[in-house]
């Protein structure tokens, strides 16, 4: 798990991060303190970016995306932190994405979208084992319709607030418009093939 710190007050900011990272070669799982996720965004203005998670975006490292970000960048600055954000968000659409293949693309979606349903999955199990307890503790026994009536209405209502959330939730802070719906176009939902 990651951890990062800004401290901020009228004058500064300060910023932290640690550098555990956690990898699973052959399913066993192994913590480095060696990763660097703190990066400066420019040379010459005070801006920073931390990053977690994932340590590549696809196949690149974060650490080499934003040196060569910086690189371009050179003495170029913004007024404000945001126009930051969104240039870099916008050199991640035109220069880094065209390096990242349809292969490598699709299997961070995938990745991501098989982590939505193990969450899903947990919340269910857990919220049908607190219902049933509730209900235990109040009516005595249920049968087995009745343990699946509820484990389906219990369904329903998570997938529905994880597909509301998702479909209203930005994909990228600071990415442009045209970023967000070529990202959503490519991932949409007729890219996965879904089966119970």
């Amino acid at each position: 798990m990651t951890a990062e710190i800004a401290i901020m007050n009228l004058e500064a900011v300060a910023l932290a991060a640690d550098s555990a990272v956690t990898t699973k070669p052959g399913g066993n799982q192994k913590i480095f303190s060696s990763a660097n996720k703190l990066f400066a965004l420019s040379d010459i203005a005070p801006v920073g970016i931390l990053v977690y998670g994932n340590a590549r975006f696809g196949s690149i490292p974060w650490e080499t995306i934003v040196k060569e970000y910086r690189r371009i960048l050179g003495r170029k600055t913004f007024d404000r932190l945001q126009d930051y954000a969104t240039d870099f968000c916008q050199y991640l659409s035109d220069e880094i994405g065209n390096r990242i293949s349809e292969q490598e693309e699709f299997h961070h979606a995938y990745t991501m979208v098989w982590e939505v349903f193990r969450r899903i999955n947990e919340s269910i199990e857990q919220q049908t084992m607190r219902s049933l307890e509730k209900i235990g503790d109040d009516e005595g026994v249920l049968d087995m319709k009745e343990i699946q009536h509820l484990e389906s209405e219990l369904t329903d209502e998570i997938v529905g607030t994880y597909h509301t959330s998702a479909m209203n939730a930005s994909l990228m802070e600071g990415a442009t418009e045209k970023l967000e719906k070529d990202i959503r176009k490519k991932i949409g939902i007729s890219r996965f093939v879904l089966s119970r």
